[in-house]
């Protein structure tokens, strides 16, 4: 009889060690979207790098099984700091003046379609390893998320999926979230894996 997998702790401390974990699961869940859209390239030691040096780990809640990341979910703070902020400085470093300049220029713009919403506490980031998939680990990080909403005093707690990821959208719909809008893009996310983004949010009951 296989053995029964290692418990699951949710935590928001990350480990030493699990920044290289978590650029793992980024690259794994968001590769082609990094690649044709955030940051124009294919060389993925360059986007690792970047990804390195931009993640916010303080933003962040972690399921870590036997001293390793699994799955995370990052959170936008209040004033629209991301969980993933890749600076001018940061894109300059890797992709030269003009390079980092325009790369910044994409990140503002996709900034302009996903507001940070006043009352809400924005989910920026959710990635589950493959091989914990299907073992609710989505679920605990996002009702994590909701205590700490609850906690903190807002209103809502909101996301975005795109719209070839129904599976994610059907979870989301099972833990309480409704669809606000969508957002078509067409083909200038197409070669990302997509053409448009649905937003999401689940009222927090503050009683």
């Amino acid at each position: 009889m296989p053995a029964s997998p290692a418990p699951i702790a949710i935590t928001r401390h990350l480990p030493p060690g699990g920044l290289d974990d978590l650029v793992a699961l980024y690259l794994e869940a968001f590769g082609r979207k990094a690649e044709h859209l955030l940051f124009m390239t294919a060389d993925r030691a360059t986007i690792a790098a970047v990804t390195r040096r931009s993640i916010r780990p303080e933003q962040g809640l972690y399921a870590m099984r036997e001293g390793r990341v699994v799955g995370y979910l990052g959170l936008e703070a209040r004033g629209g700091r991301r969980f993933l902020d890749p600076t001018l400085a940061i894109l300059t470093d890797a992709f030269g003046r003009w390079g980092g300049l325009w790369r910044y220029g994409v990140h503002m713009g996709i900034a302009v379609f996903e507001p940070h919403k006043r009352g809400a506490l924005q989910i920026d980031q959710l990635a589950v390893g493959a091989a914990a998939r299907g073992q609710g680990i989505g679920t605990r990080l996002i009702e994590a998320a909701a205590a700490i909403a609850r906690e903190e005093g807002y209103a809502r707690l909101t996301l975005d999926v795109i719209d070839t990821n129904p599976a994610a959208r059907r979870l989301y719909e099972r833990l309480g979230f409704r669809l606000v809008r969508r957002q078509r893009l067409g083909a200038w996310t197409r070669r990302a894996g997509f053409e448009a983004v649905d937003f999401m949010e689940r009222p927090i009951d503050t009683d």
